[in-house]
């Protein structure tokens, strides 16, 4: 086991300060920013620098496309409920299956987990920046199993934009965690092809999000206005699921998105 209380200790205080900073820039709420703290403590306590770096390079990453705004992107506040400040559950659904592999890294030893954990946080980078980025395109997105045009913001959308900003999101966050490495011994120089595994699972795990949010994920539109909303409550009312399961929501399409990313990075390097 790789337990090591001091660095578990040092990882608890850099998540508050990052946490607390978050939250202060409004991007994390109050339960947002527990999230951050739970999540950073074990992955930087348990895996160290080479596994704090590519976190810290999604978060901040992706707390700063959140903060970009057009009127395109302001539209899409009518379909979703994701926009602005973090929730614990947002926080956990992106962080967490990421956590799990960097448990399994501490308790096992073996480097490999680290493939899986790389995985997670590329899918989650994937599916936030095509999010934050996509929004702010003036063209309409199109369902991604359908094909047909979809409202901007809607879970199952998707976009050039969006798709382009997917796939950088995997490179750039692979590419951190692979300079990470050149500082520590924790994570062997691999070929560039299990680097690129990573990434290549993680996009497809945003692929595999976007048609998890657009089959299974609830839809609903609110009794009283007749707006089209991923919240179950609109207008201080609860809403009409009109798709969709009601128990799936978009914090789990990215929680089981991100997980599988792991799975099939670590099954791609396996064969």
């Amino acid at each position: 086991m790789l337990f090591d209380i001091i660095r578990i200790l040092i990882g608890f205080v850099l998540s508050i300060i990052i946490a607390l900073t978050a939250h202060r820039l409004k991007s994390l709420n109050r339960s947002g920013a527990f999230g951050a703290i739970l999540v950073g403590t074990i992955i930087f306590g348990l895996g160290g620098i080479t596994f704090a770096v590519p976190l810290l390079f999604f978060f901040i990453s992706g707390s700063t496309l959140s903060m970009l705004q057009n009127s395109s992107k302001r539209r899409s506040q009518k379909y979703t409920i994701r926009l602005g400040p973090r929730t614990f559950a947002q926080v956990f659904a992106n962080g967490g299956p990421a956590a799990v592999f960097a448990i399994a890294y501490a308790i096992k030893g073996n480097p490999i987990w680290f493939v899986g954990y790389l995985a997670c946080l590329c899918e989650a980078a994937a599916d936030t920046w095509a999010t934050e980025i996509g929004m702010l395109s003036k063209s309409s997105p199109v369902s991604i199993v359908s094909f047909k045009p979809m409202p901007t913001g809607q879970s199952g959308a998707i976009s050039l934009m969006g798709t382009v900003a997917s796939l950088a999101a995997t490179l750039f966050t692979m590419a951190s965690a692979r300079i990470a490495v050149n500082f520590t011994d924790s994570i062997p120089h691999w070929p560039i092809s299990i680097w690129f595994a990573a990434a290549y699972a993680g996009f497809v795990g945003s692929i595999l999000d976007s048609v998890l949010g657009a089959v299974f994920q609830g839809l609903y539109r609110c009794r009283n206005c007749g707006k089209i909303t991923e919240d179950k409550s609109h207008c201080s009312q609860k809403a009409a699921r009109i798709k969709g399961i009601g128990l799936i929501n978009n914090d789990a399409v990215n929680f089981i998105s991100s997980l599988l990313s792991g799975v099939l990075a670590l099954w791609i390097v396996a064969t």
